[in-house]
């Protein structure tokens, strides 16, 4: 894929996905709509805090758990012997070939009255420079997007490096896509806050797996210097690169009625980057379908199975959802997932919630299952339903799919993918809450019952 195509592709795919999914699906296994949300305040009162903390705290010993490392092998194990722990829960762990990216390293100068060393960190899957680095001038184009370029002509723009301010337009890939084809030789992010007592944040998410150029992470401070010397010329060299490796996926069942194919998966990514403790990216999501599954399994009998997916190398461009998806199920889940629910950036304080679902219906009965229990003043945090989809997490491989899909986040969250994304910050009231609504959105899509005692 050309980088003009890959950026037709993102700017065209939200609409494309969406009309998948109303034009082929319905809201199947979905119960009811507005006011018939079931018996939430029931689920809340069976969702457990302390269970949460208590899953949070094994999951923190693990420490880091970047895909490839041994922190991610242990937080597989620890997953499928927590999962498995549940009495019915049937448990497989997939293999699955993937493209491990490592970070070589980085160093960066800059010329001029401020001239000397610039901090910064490498995107995962920028490209490696040449053995001498690239040398460039550089460009400011605002947030990066098509009518921020157009603002510059092909001569202010070819053959820069082209520094972007994702503060509030958050489409990184987009922003970086847009780089390459209007001819960077380099992309520099830069933020506009800190952490709350003056952190300096360098956000190290990743670009695209098609990426031609160098693409880089500064702070607040050192974007302000960049910008104030945009004219001048900045050397980068990294040594970033890229190899052949294999994980698996953790997949629990939880079975339903014999004989029904149908079922509702619910999912988190188990990895971390490799400079962060990934608290709440996605520990969140972790202890939620963990204590999601305790729930179910002890307490409901299922009209439908339930699948908990519990993925590998999501850091590393979601490509254990995508080999799990697209490559090994594809047909399956088109045919039978009546509703995939994912868990992602979770238990944050304050902030918005913020729901991208479809069909609408979906996105409505998560609403109406945080109005009955008083989301938003029980978790000080409103909630309101996205325009648009996210296509930056593991539920794009079921939207493309035309699954019905429900995926409820907290924004803004300022230490994601930083070092300081850690479980001091996580706020087990609101998870609680949020895990509530995503265990009743599965039950009633599940066709679950209480089980008589």
């Amino acid at each position: 894929m050309t980088s003009r195509e890959a950026a037709r592709f993102f700017d065209r795919f939200g609409k494309v996905a969406a009309t998948a999914v109303l034009a082929g699906v319905a809201c199947a296994g979905c119960s009811g709509g507005p006011g018939t949300a079931g018996p939430q305040s029931a689920m809340l009162r069976q969702i457990s805090e302390n269970e949460l903390r208590d899953f949070e705290s094994g999951l923190t010993a693990i420490g880091i758990r970047d895909a490839g490392s041994a922190g991610e092998v242990a937080a597989r194990d620890f997953i499928a012997t927590t999962l498995g722990a549940n009495p019915g829960i049937e448990i497989t762990e997939p293999p699955f070939d993937y493209v491990l990216w490592r970070d070589g390293g980085l160093d960066m100068s800059l010329d001029g009255p401020e001239g000397g060393a610039v901090p910064g960190g490498s995107l995962a899957f920028s490209t490696a420079t040449p053995p001498e680095g690239i040398t460039a001038q550089m460009v400011y184009v605002g947030t990066g997007t098509q009518p921020e370029y157009a603002m510059h002509s092909r001569r202010e723009l070819e053959g820069k490096i082209h520094l972007v301010d994702t503060s509030e337009d958050a489409n990184r890939a987009l922003q970086y896509l847009n780089a390459q084809v209007f001819g960077a030789v380099g992309f520099i992010e830069m933020k506009s806050w800190k952490g709350e007592h003056g952190e300096p944040l360098v956000e190290l998410g990743a670009v695209q797996p098609f990426a031609t150029i160098p693409a880089v992470s500064v702070d607040q401070d050192t974007g302000a210097r960049l910008k104030r010397n945009a004219s001048q010329r900045l050397t980068i060299h990294s040594t970033n690169s890229t190899a052949p490796a294999q994980s698996v996926n953790v997949i629990g069942v939880l079975p339903g009625r014999p004989g029904e194919d149908d079922y509702v998966t619910v999912s988190a990514h188990l990895d971390s980057l490799a400079t962060s403790l990934g608290a709440i990216d996605d520990g969140s999501g972790i202890v939620g379908l963990l204590e999601i599954a305790k729930v179910l399994a002890s307490s409901y009998d299922l009209e439908r199975s339930v699948h908990f997916a519990f993925f590998s190398a999501e850091e590393q461009n979601l490509q254990g959802s995508f080999q799990y998806v697209i490559g090994q199920n594809s047909k399956d889940i088109r045919e039978h997932c009546r509703l995939m629910v994912e868990i992602d950036v979770a238990g944050i304080a304050g902030g918005e919630s913020i729901i991208a679902a479809e069909p609408a219906e979906v996105g409505q009965q998560g609403l109406d299952d945080m109005t009955s229990i008083d989301f938003t003043k029980k978790t000080g945090s409103p909630a309101s339903i996205s325009d648009s989809l996210d296509p930056g997490s593991d539920v794009l491989w079921y939207i493309a799919l035309g699954v019905p899909t429900y995926y409820e986040t907290k924004s803004p969250f300022i230490y994601y993918h930083t070092p300081y994304d850690t479980p001091d910050r996580m706020d087990f009231n609101s998870l609680r809450y949020e895990v509530a609504v995503d265990a009743q959105m599965i039950a009633d899509a599940a066709g679950a019952t209480p089980r008589t005692r």
